[in-house]
């Protein structure tokens, strides 16, 4: 019997209560203080959502970072943003992080929260539960989605990155990392081999390449998430649970938990696979919430 555990991540979908706020708050109507209260409990609602239905690792729903780099740029950079260009091919957009100078850890200050920048709000809020995972968009990302001054040296700029997230992970103490991929490289950042080294990893990476992580190093994901059924054989390979995106988190449809449950033990069989993960494409922001809270229900009774 193939062991089927379901995964949540990334940006979640606002309340109507959460948007009327950040609008007060754009109009100084309501101070960062009081929305930063309200975002961190706003947080530990969904945080339980995620948990009463089921789902068995899930990611802080992120209502306040803005976008999936907002909240590390704001941390780390001293321009941190540019213009708003489009996120892949969505009707989604994200605000360019500007790289004039080599990334360093700073920190994230809720009076200086604006529109432009990330909202009120702690960085992470986590249940303590073994559930929770924190999230980190992947290196490689943040660098092909950011305006990099011609003077800096890309692969400085990576590594530069790379020690904010090791200071990050042990700050926050974090034991199992979602690492969203959404631009890679044609090939594997070396530097990921120390972030796998330093937690359990989890990597959301599309267009997986069938290739060592490191060359000098033995280090590799805990989980790899593949795209389709194709990728999935090198999951399979280069992790030790792959995992797979059966659900659509870009569309209104709600799958049936037994046909996700279905596709997912005959590609664990076919692949002679002990365990497996089921997770969603992209993440539920693009959908109303009332959506996503369903989706969230139908993954939660998927496996487990």
């Amino acid at each position: 019997m193939v062991r089927i555990r379901s995964i949540e991540y990334g940006l979640y979908p606002r309340s109507e209560h959460v948007r009327l706020s950040i609008s007060k708050w754009e109009r100084n109507a309501l101070d960062h203080k009081s929305l930063g209260k309200l975002m961190d409990a706003e947080k530990k609602e969904i945080l339980k959502l995620f948990n009463q239905s089921g789902i068995n690792f899930y990611t802080d729903p992120m209502i306040n970072w803005q976008d999936i780099l907002r909240m590390v740029a704001s941390l780390s950079l001293d321009t941190p943003f540019e213009k708003i260009s489009r996120y892949r091919e969505t009707n989604t957009f994200y605000r360019q992080p500007l790289v004039e100078s080599y990334p360093r850890m700073g920190e994230i200050r809720e009076e200086e929260s604006t529109p432009d920048s990330h909202l009120p709000g702690s960085m992470y809020v986590s249940d303590n539960s073994d559930h929770y995972m924190y999230f980190l968009p992947g290196i490689e990302s943040i660098v092909n989605m950011s305006f990099l001054s011609p003077e800096l040296n890309r692969d400085r700029v990576m590594d530069s990155f790379l020690e904010i997230y090791l200071d990050l992970i042990k700050k926050h103490r974090m034991k199992r990392i979602l690492l969203f991929e959404p631009y890679p490289d044609s090939h594997f950042y070396e530097g990921n081999s120390d972030i796998f080294g330093s937690a359990q990893v989890f990597y959301v990476r599309y267009g997986l390449i069938d290739e060592p992580f490191s060359k000098s190093k033995d280090a590799r994901p805990f989980s790899l998430i593949a795209s389709n059924e194709k990728e999935l054989v090198v999951a399979a390979r280069q992790s030790e649970v792959p995992g797979i995106a059966l659900m659509n988190a870009q569309n209104t449809y709600l799958e049936n938990p037994e046909k996700l449950s279905k596709s997912a033990t005959k590609m664990s069989s076919a692949l002679k696979l002990d365990e497996i993960f089921v997770t969603h494409t992209e993440y539920f922001d693009f959908l109303p919430l009332v959506i996503a809270n369903k989706k969230v229900g139908i993954l939660g009774k998927v496996g487990e």
